[in-house]
């Protein structure tokens, strides 16, 4: 009670993302990715079993062995980048999907977003570095990339995208975050 009669004087202001596809514009609080991620997304949705945290890694032992990597064209605070990678995602919280730390550094405060990569792997590096997302120790590897923007457009050929555990339809998106544009009733 005292949390929430605190946060009635002073509400924390957190940062917003506005996400814009070719068909809508929508706000997010928590993360947008297309890549290999939301083709498991897309996947466990269909599973009839497992259910819960257990139907995404059901999904990707199902699509890894046809899965290729992606070619994406990513322009991040105007800088233009084209890399071939599993994923590539903007988050502006720590987790996201069944409690991955896929930004462990990420502060919903900061006015900016991180850019997440996970560069082209083998399929038995990304079975090695998948385990970690769990405790954010996927940075770790060299092939995991992150960097912070405060506006950025995510392209490849129409993968799906997802955005706080939803489907949103295929890339392209962008993202433009606005600082503190949201007040929230707690600590």
């Amino acid at each position: 009670m005292e949390n929430i009669a605190g946060s009635l004087v002073q509400p924390r202001q957190v940062d917003v993302m506005l996400v814009e596809k070719s068909d809508r514009r929508f706000w997010s609080l928590g993360s947008v990715s297309a890549g290999f991620d939301a083709i498991c997304a897309q996947r466990a949705n269909g599973l009839k079993w497992p259910k819960g945290p257990n139907s995404y890694v059901a999904a990707m032992l199902l699509e890894l062995p046809r899965f290729k990597p992606i070619d994406y064209r990513i322009v991040a605070d105007g800088a233009e980048r084209n890399i071939r990678a599993m994923l590539c995602g903007v988050a502006n919280v720590k987790n996201f999907g069944g409690g991955m730390k896929i930004s462990p550094d990420s502060e919903i405060t900061d006015g900016e977003v991180e850019v997440f990569i996970l560069h082209e792997v083998s399929r038995p590096r990304l079975l090695q570095i998948f385990p970690k997302v769990y405790e954010g120790r996927h940075v770790e590897f060299p092939e995991v990339e992150i960097f912070k923007a405060k506006q950025i457009r995510v392209e490849n050929s129409g993968f799906p995208t997802s955005c706080d555990g939803e489907l949103v339809g295929p890339a392209p998106f962008s993202v433009t975050v606005h600082p503190a544009a949201l007040s929230l009733l707690s600590k």
